[in-house]
């Protein structure tokens, strides 16, 4: 019986330090997180209400949530089994970047498609109002997914969101199922 609480001790122990470590979905795993960011809860984004003008983070239904304190970062996974949903990163690109430019409280920075080892990327660099976002969208896998996430920061924090955007997809890897 000892045996078997321990056994379950160590495992519960594992598993937590290896979920604050690494984000692992359908798709894509994050192999290692951010320096000094770690995963938060959903109940923890009422933090940024104080912070944001808006958090994005709260309308993404199934994301996972990793912050420092002053940087809020949102990843998640999308599937998308409609041919016509599945849409080139060069398509997305040219409607994202019409939606900003309609916004009259938006202002588009930067838009590009990068390549990080396998992986292709849009990174669209944007601010509304006070707050500034960073979002990246990857391709579609082979099995129509695809990962999507938004860094939300202040201006004051540009260097830490850019750092933290660089050790996200460096460190992302595709999976298929």
């Amino acid at each position: 019986m000892k045996k078997i609480i321990l056994t379950l001790i160590i495992t519960t122990f594992c598993s937590a330090i290896f979920a604050q470590t690494q984000i692992r979905n359908t798709f894509f795993q994050i192999s290692k997180l951010p320096a000094s960011f770690e995963l938060i809860s959903g109940n923890q984004l009422t933090h940024f209400d104080a912070v944001f003008d808006h958090t994005y983070a709260k309308d993404l239904v199934n994301a996972k949530f990793l912050s420092n304190g002053q940087v809020l970062v949102s990843i998640e996974e999308q599937k998308d089994l409609v041919k016509p949903l599945r849409k080139s990163l060069e398509s997305y690109q040219q409607e994202v970047v019409n939606r900003l430019n309609r916004d009259k409280k938006s202002k588009l920075s930067q838009s590009e498609i990068i390549k990080i080892g396998q992986i292709r990327y849009l990174i669209i660099k944007s601010k509304r109002n006070s707050d500034e976002l960073i979002t990246f969208t990857t391709d579609y896998t082979n099995s129509f997914g695809r990962m999507t996430g938004i860094i939300e920061f202040k201006a004051k924090d540009r260097k830490l969101a850019e750092k933290a955007l660089k050790e996200i997809l460096e460190n992302t890897i595709r999976i298929e199922p």
